[in-house]
């Protein structure tokens, strides 16, 4: 798959949006079924870090995967943008402790604890479609890239999360593009070959 970015982008929002109903509910729990048995065996245990994210705009939902993860004791983090215009990870407890932030998205209130990169053990990333080889179709804006940029070969495990029907052979690829260690969707857990998934 070549093309222009712009319009893949309009495209693979379209194929999200078409995901309706029982079928997106069906999808979304399968989902959230494969996250938390992934952070099991990658965070190993109770207290370690896993970095979540509120989805928005029709993203795969993983409030269940948050719920299940939360009771097993693991600490949750999620993103939230910083008055410099860069992104930072934040603990937090429950659904109800997310607020409004930048461009309407959920994210935790500005003064939750900050959780260092270093801590976070496993990151689930949305995105608007992912590649077999962790390629990242993303939203233009770059957080994930330059939260990650020197960490490429590093912790924490970067998985990528979408339907199944966002999940291709390739992508464009650009030099500053931040690749997943693995892709998660509904239909399975898909090492991309960067990693020891």
């Amino acid at each position: 798959m070549s093309g222009d970015k712009t319009a893949l982008r309009k495209s693979f929002r379209r194929v999200r949006l078409a995901i309706a109903g029982e079928e997106r509910t069906r999808k979304e729990r399968e989902a959230a079924l494969l996250a938390v048995a992934l952070a099991e065996r990658e965070a190993k245990g109770r207290g370690c870090v896993v970095a979540m994210y509120a989805a928005t705009s029709g993203e795969l939902n993983l409030a269940d995967a948050h719920t299940w993860l939360s009771a097993k004791g693991y600490c949750l983090a999620y993103p939230r943008v910083r008055d410099d215009g860069d992104m930072a990870f934040s603990v937090v407890r429950t659904m109800d402790d997310l607020v409004p932030g930048r461009y309407g998205i959920l994210a935790p209130r500005d003064d939750a604890p900050t959780v260092p990169r270093e801590e976070i053990t496993l990151a689930f990333v949305p995105g608007l479609a992912f590649a077999k080889d962790g390629v990242r179709l993303g939203y233009g804006g770059g957080y994930y890239d330059r939260y990650f940029a020197d960490a490429e070969q590093q912790f924490p495990v970067r998985v990528g999360v979408c339907f199944s029907e966002q999940f291709v052979d390739c992508l464009p690829f650009d030099p500053h593009d931040v690749r997943m260690h693995a892709v998660l969707t509904d239909g399975g857990v898909f090492d991309c070959g960067r990693s020891t998934l």
